[in-house]
């Protein structure tokens, strides 16, 4: 069926996401409001995704010209992927919860690391989920941002199996970004003011 395009009217997003409807004169329509001819309307206008269908039969059935402006149709926003991130092999923390009483030796537990021995793995950032406006083009999602973790002092990194080894015996330590094992030192005797 041949529409008077003078009397609807139609609103693509900028971005191609959403699409509104209108009637662009208040006065009578010179054609029946059916499904078909809004379907037909959007159809000549290239929108193919994403349309409520539901919405525009019941405008439809309505014939009811003041359900207009409606939003026709909606695409599928793309969706960012996950983070990468370290994983250590041993848990490692350094906070301090404040609400909670502790002893001092839970507050911060520092692992110790033999030489050859994995410390972490660096998990690589997931793809992004692709949307689709409502021209029916894909729209890639961003992919998650990589972990940022670099082999420190006596640390290795292995592009093998993306994990990071100890090169030498000693504590874990992170300094800023750089993943370190600084060396392990012993104290003969008991542990006291004396000894600091």
């Amino acid at each position: 069926m041949e529409m008077d395009h003078d009397y609807l009217m139609i609103r693509i997003a900028k971005d191609k996401m959403k699409v509104e409807l209108d009637i662009r004169k208040d006065d009578d329509l010179p054609f029946p409001l059916s499904r078909e001819v809004l379907l037909e309307f959007l159809q000549h206008h290239h929108v193919q995704f994403g349309i409520n269908l539901e919405l525009i039969e019941q405008v439809a059935a309505a014939e009811d010209t003041t359900l207009f402006p409606i939003l026709a149709a909606v695409g599928t926003e793309p969706i960012k992927g996950e983070d990468g991130q370290v994983l250590f092999d041993k848990p490692y923390t350094h906070t301090i919860n404040d609400k909670e009483k502790v002893s001092f030796r839970d507050i911060i537990h520092i692992p110790s690391v033999e030489a050859g021995e994995r410390i972490a793995v660096i998990v690589p950032p997931g793809p992004g989920t692709p949307g689709e406006n409502i021209l029916g083009e894909i729209i890639q999602g961003k992919p998650g941002r990589a972990a940022r973790m670099i082999a420190g002092e006596n640390v290795q990194m292995n592009p093998a199996d993306n994990a990071f080894y100890a090169r030498a015996s000693g504590q874990l330590n992170i300094r800023g970004h750089a993943l370190n094992v600084l060396p392990s030192y012993e104290v003969n005797g008991d542990l006291d003011m004396r000894t600091i």
